[in-house]
């Protein structure tokens, strides 16, 4: 049997093998403050998950937001970081998971009102519009919150990055089993707190979500 020296060799060993040289020296570099270390990760990445921002909110100012927050928690928890990917995959991984996080944010109820065509015009939408998005807000929250991690993370590079099983099984470095139990969990979940709303207050979320 594995003792508990050899396992923490063994996980080290994993995360070694997963990580670049480059990678291994930016993690290094944030947990000791280096104060160039944020601006070469910002030129460096920015451009690219700004993209993807901006292809799931349709919202420069809104990927702008959630990038700065991305970049100021990540700041923050530097010396907490535990990475098991590239860190080009963390960071996109983490965007989406404040990308979902974002559904539920006050531009995202306009979004929606929009989508829905309660009102001609966001300012006009009538309280009991927005009420309804109100309280499905909540219950999207409460809804997401009851994922475990894992499976949020598959069931959000499958629904927002259009990734195939496979293609998710490797950037995480798990089984396509595994890949589809965390999908169905998240789905089953979300269906279980969701799918009670009428189909006119939560129409074609409702579809994004469960499909």
């Amino acid at each position: 049997m594995p003792t508990f020296a050899d396992q923490r060799i063994s996980n080290s060993y994993i995360i070694k093998f997963m990580l670049s040289k480059d990678d291994e020296l930016t993690i290094l570099r944030l947990k000791s403050d280096d104060p160039l270390i944020f601006r070469e990760l910002y030129d460096k990445y920015w451009s690219t998950l700004l993209d993807i921002a901006y292809k799931r909110t349709g919202s420069i100012s809104t990927s702008e937001e959630i990038l700065q927050d991305l970049f100021v928690n990540i700041f923050i928890k530097r010396n907490e970081l535990v990475i098991h990917t590239s860190f080009e995959n963390y960071l996109k991984t983490s965007l989406r998971n404040r990308i979902l996080s974002s559904v539920r944010s006050d531009i995202m109820h306009k979004r929606y009102l929009e989508s829905l065509k309660i009102e001609n015009t966001i300012n006009h939408s009538t309280p009991e519009a927005e009420l309804k998005v109100k309280e499905l807000s909540d219950k999207i929250k409460k809804s997401i919150d009851l994922i475990p991690a894992k499976a949020r993370i598959a069931y959000t590079l499958s629904r927002f990055d259009n990734l195939s099983n496979q293609q998710v099984a490797d950037q995480l470095g798990i089984s396509i089993s595994t890949v589809e139990k965390h999908i169905a969990k998240a789905k089953a979940i979300l269906k279980e707190h969701l799918g009670n709303h009428s189909f006119e207050i939560i129409g074609p979320l409702l579809i994004f979500f469960l499909k």
